[in-house]
């Protein structure tokens, strides 16, 4: 008996596909872990790109918002952990749903998805979380737009990041996904 028979989720999601999703998970905690000490290199959004658009949109939301809970173990839990939790679960169904069923995903869409959704997205749910926990800023749409500015430097950084990894990682990740997703 299925504990939720009008979702795709309870029928989509076997064994071997779990562990697949836990697989991902602690290969894209332990580059997020390697890479918080680098400034500016951010690959997560890349990753969880790649993987909403080759294996489903349910697959990307799992494996981010997996490895954010996983590599915030290590790198420190707060109140930004809901606020990146729910930024890259939008991000990967976003993914998984605009590229949902392609065969060839055109490279140039993909990288500027990333960078689009990386600095309007991502960033500007972390802006939110700033604004609203912060006692500096005043709780308004000129305090947000202000504040995102402020951090324009930081946003911009943060989706060159993005391209860059989808640039370089996209293709060759994309086929081994195909690949394995083909066999289970």
């Amino acid at each position: 008996m299925d504990l939720y028979p009008n979702l795709e989720i309870s029928k989509n999601f076997s064994v071997k596909k779990i562990t697949f999703i836990a697989l991902l998970c602690s290969i894209i905690s332990v580059i997020r872990i390697i890479c918080a000490f680098l400034p500016g290199v951010k690959p997560l959004v890349a990753f969880i790109i790649i993987i909403g658009c080759y294996i489903g949109p349910y697959c990307g939301v799992a494996v981010g918002v997996l490895s954010i809970l996983v590599s915030n173990c290590f790198l420190g839990h707060g109140l930004w952990t809901i606020f990146q939790v729910v930024a890259i679960a939008i991000i990967g169904y976003l993914s998984g749903t605009l590229f949902k069923n392609r065969k060839d995903i055109p490279f140039p869409i993909i990288c500027i998805w990333g960078g689009v959704s990386t600095f309007l997205i991502y960033n500007g749910i972390m802006t939110l979380y700033l604004l609203i926990f912060n006692e500096r800023y005043n709780f308004s749409l000129l305090g947000f737009v202000a504040l995102y500015f402020f951090r324009l430097f930081k946003n911009i950084a943060y989706a060159f990041s993005t391209i860059f990894f989808l640039i370089f990682l996209s293709k060759p990740i994309g086929r081994i996904l195909v690949n394995h997703i083909q066999k289970l």
